[in-house]
């Protein structure tokens, strides 16, 4: 019954011919009642921020109005280094967490994080991770990339380093795991900012064995919110026999990619153009039906200073790649690194399109009902549903029902079947409900919503509002009873 119109006239025929169902049907068009222009604010999905990146504030909101104008941001990123949140041994300091989820979690945001060990070029520490690691025997390596930036690599290697990171990461478990608005972590317990790669450092390979462990300190959190750059496997000019090895330790976990090289000179510059600056596409290529996959901008003004980013929206240069990029990583969450008013008052429209083109984006085309309705009966109904999104849905939604007429009765079907709807294709979707004996006779208008249970939020569909009532039911009809 999916992709094609034929296949549901073959269903129809099929129902009819068997008895399940009786008499006349109905079909419309509902494209008509489309809006492909209005941002839809979905679960599972997303513009996010960087708030804090390896500096306290680096990319701060002026304010919270200037941020909530960006369509579809739905959350805070916190790469923060080691330190800051650990000043001495044991003591925490979580001040700089506490004050972003303080100010945006009443603006509905939700929050992820990143505790990055070693930060190059940051003007603000050396130390990444806490200097007191001296006193219990990790050592670190100097490096001085002049102009005045110096900081220190730790020995990744250390087993004491490594408990002490591990400690780290319990308490902040311990303190933030639970909340409902904690939505994402990514893997930093290993490389420069946290990336799997030292190359602003000692540009050393570390062993497999030693990255693994880095890794299994990941093992507390929930593996559907872990995410890891690719670069933990192929940086430094690991041999592809190692660099599978970690491919296939890191998805084993149940662990997503997190491409950070979108838009980078160095990659825009040597590889191929129909790559568009992503390093390992098969690495997204492989999961992206099974989890969610995530783009990370280069930094937006090293975008613009380099020439990558020119024109309106980027109607020049950078638009396009990041499109191609897309088609490439199929993400349903993308930062655009840079400060919110800069990205948005330059590329107002872009931002809008793109974030209803991440993740999924639903449509219904045709819709058709069983024309003839008794009360008691079972009654079907059938949409053509379509994904005008990058990727597929990674979490079950409701199909919710009201028949609003002589009275308003209510149902609820479990399971729409949305994960089944992958990126660019048309589906065919049959569903009935069992109407109460006692319904009253009449004509009922026929709405539907989708609902997420997990968030106690709609999914919101590509219609106008003006078929939106105040409940976030979508009017597809009429039908009688």
């Amino acid at each position: 019954m999916k992709h094609c119109i034929q296949c549901l006239y073959l269903l129809l025929a099929l129902l009819l011919g068997s008895g399940v169902i009786h008499g006349q049907t109905t079909q419309i068009d509902l494209r008509s009642n489309w809006d492909e222009s209005r941002v839809l604010e979905n679960p599972h999905k997303g513009w996010f921020h960087h708030l804090y990146d390896e500096k306290s504030y680096r990319y701060p909101a002026s304010n919270t109005v200037e941020a909530e104008n960006i369509p579809g941001l739905q959350e805070m990123f916190i790469r923060v280094p080691w330190t800051y949140l650990e000043p001495s041994n044991n003591s925490y300091d979580w001040t700089i967490i506490d004050n972003a989820i303080n100010t945006w979690s009443s603006k509905g945001m939700n929050f992820s994080f990143q505790i990055i060990c070693c930060s190059p070029w940051n003007d603000q520490t050396e130390y990444a991770s806490p200097p007191w690691l001296w006193d219990l025997g990790v050592t670190f390596t100097y490096h001085d990339l002049g102009s005045g930036h110096t900081h220190y690599e730790p020995d990744w290697s250390n087993s004491s380093f490594q408990a002490q990171l591990q400690e780290i990461h319990q308490a902040f478990v311990d303190r933030y795991a639970s909340r409902s608005d904690f939505a994402h972590v990514e893997i930093g317990s290993y490389g420069d900012y946290g990336e799997g790669h030292t190359s602003a450092s000692s540009g050393d390979r570390w062993s497999v064995a030693v990255v693994k462990a880095l890794i299994d300190i990941y093992d507390i959190y929930p593996s559907n919110k872990v995410h890891c750059s690719e670069d933990y496997c192929t940086s430094n000019g690991r041999p592809l026999g190692e660099a599978s090895d970690l491919r296939n330790y890191i998805e084993n976990k149940g662990y997503t990619w997190r491409d950070n090289s979108i838009l980078v000179d160095w990659w825009l510059d040597n590889l191929p153009a129909n790559q568009y600056s992503v390093a390992e596409p098969d690495y997204f290529q492989s999961i992206y039906r099974s989890r969610p996959t995530f783009i990370e901008l280069e930094h937006y003004q090293m975008v613009i200073d380099a020439n990558n980013w020119q024109g309106a929206n980027g109607s020049t240069k950078g638009a396009s790649i990041v499109r191609g990029a897309m088609d490439i990583i199929h993400p349903s969450f993308m930062s655009f690194h840079g400060f919110v008013d800069q990205w948005y008052n330059d590329n107002p429209q872009l931002a809008a399109q793109l974030a209803n083109e991440m993740g999924y984006w639903y449509f219904i085309g045709d819709a058709g009902w069983k024309t003839a309705n008794v009360p008691g009966d079972n009654w079907y109904f059938w949409f053509e549903w379509m994904n005008k999104g990058v990727a597929p849905a990674y979490n079950q939604y409701q199909l919710r029902v009201r028949l609003e007429g002589p009275t308003t009765q209510d149902f609820t079907i479990s399971n729409s079947r949305n994960k089944e709807w992958v990126e660019g294709e048309t589906e065919w979707e049959t569903y009935n409900v069992a109407l109460p004996a006692s319904l009253p006779t009449g004509t009922y208008t026929f709405k539907v919503k989708m609902y997420d249970a997990s968030t106690s939020r709609n999914v919101e569909l590509g219609f106008k509002t003006s078929v939106r009532d105040n409940n976030g039911y979508y009017t597809i009809g009429s039908v009688s009873f």
